[in-house]
């Protein structure tokens, strides 16, 4: 997949991560596949310093498109949170 992650830092939050989801496309991902995008970021990032945001993208999609998106951000986010206990 052609998809890049993106961090940027964010002024003492750690750093936002861009790119988990994948707004070019309108299909909605599963939680699994957003989570295997942020794992990438761990070797050179601490977990504790992800964010994981949507960005501004979001509003060319549909509105079931956007929520399910956002839908599979949480659950990944959920997933990783609890790997990582």
């Amino acid at each position: 997949m052609g998809l890049q992650l993106r961090a940027q830092a964010l002024e003492a939050r750690g750093l936002e991560l861009r790119g988990e989801l994948d707004l070019s496309d309108a299909r909605v991902e599963t939680p699994e596949e957003v989570a295997a995008r942020v794992r990438r970021a761990l070797p050179y990032v601490p977990a504790g310093n992800i964010l994981l945001e949507p960005d501004c993208g979001m509003k060319y999609l549909s509105r079931d498109a956007a929520f399910g998106k956002l839908r599979a951000m949480v659950g990944a986010a959920t997933m990783l949170r609890l790997e990582m206990a």
